[in-house]
């Protein structure tokens, strides 16, 4: 019972109520020692308006913590975990099978030279396209590919997601399963799985992008920084794996019913 009175969202409610109601008493409360000096008048417009607030937010706060929630039977329960027992496992195998995929078109973009990440994004850009010249050392475009963004949103590894047919077999079937899939908590975190993904692996391949260039100092915007934005990155993309792993354990026992 004490647990059902004080978690979280009731202390924030009364938390609310508690500020609302020190509100009220200051403006209603008369100051200067004169007991018909107030800031607003309890009979006035604004007063009733005031008073009405209070009391809507009090009925509303008691709503909300004396409402029972609607109890699934047994019977249901086991019916809802039996269905997600044929789900959740398929669902599991596809985005094994999608990390896996992704993993040639990584490989892919770590092998375009530098020179060629040069001419199909920077080469048409300021001021190269003024003076049609190249870069003089690699150090140069790596610099410019931070200022575009490239560490973390490599643009030739997101069209290679987009075009190559495999992969999208593999994403449509990722697509389906999840679409059979009502956790909007599980769906939260597969979203935020993708988009950790992108980013881990566009710092994977500025990191080699570097570190495959002898000419490439150990700067922060060479070698360096993006070696430790990998190990960062990768970091939270293995922690990210974990959590939706657990996510779904606890679907599995229906611990959410």
């Amino acid at each position: 019972m004490e647990k059902y009175f004080w978690n979280k969202t009731n202390i924030y409610g009364l938390a609310g109520i508690v500020s609302w109601a020190i509100t009220v008493l200051v403006l209603f409360i008369p100051f200067k020692g004169d007991s018909t000096v107030s800031l607003v008048i309890w009979n006035s417009p604004l007063g009733i308006i005031v008073i009405t607030l209070f009391v809507i937010a009090v009925v509303l706060y008691a709503y909300a913590l004396f409402k029972t929630e609607k109890r699934l039977s047994f019977n249901d329960q086991k019916a809802i975990v039996s269905e997600r027992q044929k789900v959740l496992p398929e669902l599991r195998e596809s985005v094994e099978k999608r990390l896996k995929a992704l993993r040639p078109l990584m490989n892919k973009a770590e092998k375009l030279p530098l020179m060629q990440y040069w001419e199909k994004y920077l080469k048409n850009t300021m001021p190269y396209l003024v003076t049609k010249r190249k870069p003089q050392k690699p150090i140069e475009i790596t610099n410019k590919l931070v200022r575009k963004k490239f560490p973390i949103n490599n643009l030739y590894y997101y069209e290679l997601k987009e075009t190559d047919p495999f992969y999208k077999r593999i994403l449509d079937n990722y697509n389906i399963i999840l679409s059979k899939v009502d956790d909007k908590k599980l769906k939260k975190k597969l979203h935020s799985l993708w988009w950790l993904e992108h980013i881990a692996r566009s710092l994977q391949i500025y990191a080699s992008l570097s570190m495959n260039n002898k000419k490439i100092p150990n700067v922060p915007m060479g070698y360096r920084g993006g070696y430790r934005g990998k190990q960062y990155t990768e970091d939270g993309f293995q922690i990210q794996l974990k959590d939706i792993e657990s996510r779904i354990n606890e679907l599995l026992r229906g611990d959410d019913l």
